[in-house]
């Protein structure tokens, strides 16, 4: 059987932008609460701000933009930090934000046109496939009817459905600059101080 070809999506620059203007806190670390960090704008501003805590049964993520928690407690601070990089926008998505849940006729006929342009006798159909897709003749379960009636079926179900874009973006935003704030010497320094004792900042 073939599995659709990966096609991640860009982070829209806009979120990038906006996280390098945050700055990174650590605002708790106590027994039944775990980590819990804050990303703010620089100003003092509340505008984007981001809470993110980290406890034992996984990660969440809430505030102004994004509300989400991860699927599993192997999801923590050490993962979601990822050595200070970035991690990958689909796979950060796979761990927050459950099932895909939007079609695209365009991702749709991509992914396709992808996936069967070197399999012998695709070309027979695949060209009426993806012209009726994005003519909107053909779509979502009827892209999944089309594969199996004519001998095509896939393992991965009916390719184009994808992870909202908004939320995808800017937990990919989060994480990349939660991840490159928390591994400066001067976090890094308060981490290993706190680590162990019960510690709250004080609210503004």
């Amino acid at each position: 059987m073939i599995g659709w070809h990966s096609r991640e999506r860009l982070v829209i620059p806009s979120m990038v932008n906006q996280m390098a203007k945050m700055n990174l806190s650590l605002l708790a670390k106590a027994q039944g609460i775990g980590w819990l960090f804050e990303l703010r704008d620089r100003s003092g501003a509340w505008f984007y701000c981001t809470r993110i805590l980290f406890h034992d049964w996984g990660t969440a993520i809430y505030g102004d933009i994004l509300n989400v928690q991860s699927k599993s407690h192997r999801y923590g601070m050490e993962w979601f930090t990822y050595e200070g990089r970035p991690q990958g926008h689909a796979y950060l998505a796979e761990k927050f934000l459950g099932q895909k849940s939007e079609w695209s006729p365009e991702e749709c006929a991509a992914i396709l046109e992808e996936t069967y342009k070197d399999e012998p006798g695709s070309e027979e159909w695949i060209g009426d496939l993806v012209t009726s897709i994005r003519d909107g003749a053909v779509a979502g379960e009827g892209v999944f009817c089309y594969l199996r009636d004519i001998g095509a079926y896939v393992s991965d179900g009916i390719p184009g459905y994808y992870y909202p874009r908004s939320d995808t973006g800017w937990l990919a935003a989060i994480q990349a600059r939660f991840a490159q704030e928390v591994v400066k010497p001067e976090m890094k320094e308060l981490i290993d101080r706190v680590s162990g004792e019960q510690f709250y900042k004080k609210g503004e």
